[in-house]
């Protein structure tokens, strides 16, 4: 758009404090305006832009526009351009504006070179003073754009709902984000009944992602010409979604949108890269840090290279660089032996938990961990870094016999007793009273809480502490498990009121899980004692993943498992709820 023209002249001013250039300093008032002397009926303003430009519209703001009474509004003007403010001039518009609009919106069928424009009044109105607000010229500066760097749109505002109509404003955008409620996007763009088509060069990685349109109304995207988001339709804010995979590489992505009446709002956006489940996103540095944006990321199925001295490519270096993968894998009942062998270091979680760790300088050793897994997804990490000279890595899981004791309550697995109390103490049914008494019983999962790891079913345990000092103790199974040393205890905990939850276990020779002492007490990942009224110290609310190391116990044999509540003497008195899932004793 050209406001700020260098320079003007006009048939007339009512003074020096209406003149023309306050028809282009971007305030439409009864303060700023140019005016005519009222001694005919037809004046003009001209304007002069400092160069030849491509002018693509214009927008008169009349004196209503800038609080005067719509009557002050002017008649009857034209719009013309030339090449110099004392040349000849070639009408571009004529308008009619006997009904009296604010504001006049004059959109060229085909954009025209000049460097001057007029607006010449053919009739001034009531009382023959021509009174304009604002005269704005549009224009694409020298040249409409016709490309944009990578990484940017070319941006298109046309008049009318059907993209590719007459052009009004064009740019280059660096994204497609926009919620101009009921104003519209200014620019000699109309607040209603405008469309938009926004076309760009973006870099992708070899992956799946997923496009989303936001609008109010139509909104449509293409990928490489395949559309895959169409929500073309008069609507009130609303998302819609497609996705696609795909190759590493510049792809082109191009928007259309349009507004039809009220509010408008139009964003885009690309979800990724993401990649299926059995597959890994692999993320590949320039350093041994894994920091910073990776050089390129892809889908790789398995991780299995001997890079040599060569290194992967693609801009990673040959030493010096480091490998992040990631993927979501089924896996079924049973103890897995994960390994990873490298040159130089490795290290492998499993749902979060690290079970290889060779993270250091070597030639390639191939190191092992093992983890009892529960039915169904769940999510595989590997990093690795290459230091110097060789690069090589592998990285995979071997399935093992099923482990002593693995349950989610789900159906087919071990589901044990239901509601068997061992001890209890001050604790009553969950509405403090005796029937229903406390319960530790399987239900369908309520949702929430959702189970941790998928499934629909997992434990509750619920009761009611009526004193300052309560515990109650749940048999679940009857194990006669030996325990040796490296198993673990492993299980989800969902504490609703009180945290001070936890499985225990009882031992043939007469010790439990929650008093043994062997150098130390029995403690989970985080340090925390697994006797239940130690474990205060987690939050309520959301689900904890809780794996404890049994070596202490390691020569005995435990005779059967619970789940217990203890409030440890903190006087908590009222309701008690807790969700368990994923019960495991294994490598």
């Amino acid at each position: 758009m050209a406001r700020a023209a260098i320079g003007w002249t006009a048939s007339s001013i009512y003074g020096s404090a209406y003149g023309g250039d306050k028809a282009y300093d971007g305030v439409a008032s009864v303060a700023s305006k140019w005016t005519s002397i009222g001694s005919t009926r037809e004046s003009w303003l001209a304007l002069d832009l400092g160069e030849a430009r491509v002018i693509t519209g214009f927008v008169v703001r009349h004196a209503g526009s800038g609080g005067e009474l719509k009557a002050f509004n002017t008649q009857a003007f034209r719009l013309e351009t030339g090449d110099s403010l004392g040349g000849l001039w070639t009408v571009r518009v004529t308008v009619d504006n006997s009904a009296q609009q604010d504001v006049t919106i004059a959109v060229l069928e085909a954009p025209v070179t000049a460097r001057t424009v007029r607006l010449y009044v053919t009739d001034a109105g009531i009382d023959s003073y021509a009174r304009i607000a604002e005269l704005e010229v549009y224009s694409t500066g020298t040249g409409t754009p016709k490309n944009c760097p990578a990484g940017q749109y070319l941006s298109e505002y046309f008049n009318g709902t059907s993209p590719g109509g007459p052009l009004l404003w064009s740019a280059c955008e660096t994204s497609v984000n926009y919620n101009w409620g009921t104003a519209g996007p200014g620019n000699g763009v109309p607040n209603d009944d405008f469309s938009v088509r926004w076309t760009g060069s973006f870099t992708f990685q070899a992956a799946n992602y997923e496009f989303v349109g936001r609008s109010d109304d139509g909104i449509r995207i293409w990928v490489d010409e395949v559309l895959l988001v169409d929500a073309w339709r008069d609507q009130s804010y609303s998302e819609a979604r497609g996705a696609r995979r795909m190759t590493a590489g510049d792809h082109v992505v191009k928007v259309e949108y349009y507004e039809h009446l009220g509010s408008a709002a139009a964003q885009v956006l690309w979800e990724g890269p993401t990649c299926d489940s059995g597959e890994f996103l692999a993320e590949y540095f320039s350093n041994v840090s894994l920091t910073g944006n990776p050089v390129f990321a892809r889908c790789e199925s398995a991780i299995n290279y001997d890079w040599a001295s060569e290194g992967p490519g693609d801009g990673i270096p040959n030493d010096y660089f480091s490998v992040r993968w990631a993927g979501d894998f089924t896996f079924e009942d049973a103890v897995y032996t994960f390994v990873g062998g490298s040159d130089d270091g490795i290290r492998i979680w499993v749902d979060g938990a690290l079970v290889v760790d060779a993270w250091r300088n070597g030639s390639y050793r191939e190191t092992r961990g093992s983890r009892t897994m529960i039915a169904g997804g769940h999510e595989v990490k590997v990093e690795y870094y290459e230091d110097q000279h060789l690069a090589k890595v592998q990285a995979w899981w071997e399935v093992g016999n099923a482990p002593p004791l693995l349950t989610g309550w789900e159906d087919g697995q071990p589901l044990g007793y239901a509601n068997r109390i061992e001890y209890v103490w001050n604790v009553a049914g969950y509405n403090n009273s005796s029937n229903p008494p406390p319960e530790a019983t399987r239900v369908p999962q309520e949702g929430p809480p959702m189970a941790p790891n998928g499934g629909g079913y997992y434990l509750r345990v619920a009761g009611y502490s009526q004193a300052s000092y309560a515990y109650v103790f749940f048999r679940l199974f009857d194990t006669n498990i030996p325990i040796q040393t490296g198993m673990k205890l492993r299980f989800w905990v969902y504490p609703q009121q009180r945290s001070t939850f936890a499985i225990d276990g009882h031992f043939t020779d007469g010790n439990t899980m929650r008093d043994l002492y062997n150098g130390d007490y029995l403690k989970d990942q985080n340090g925390v004692r697994i006797h239940p009224g130690a474990r205060g110290v987690y939050a309520v609310g959301q689900w904890h993943y809780i794996e404890v190391d049994l070596s202490r116990a390691a020569g005995k044999t435990l005779d059967y498992l619970m789940v217990a509540f203890d409030n440890g003497s903190d006087g908590y008195i009222g309701p008690i709820r807790a969700y368990f899932d994923n019960v495991s004793i294994g490598p």
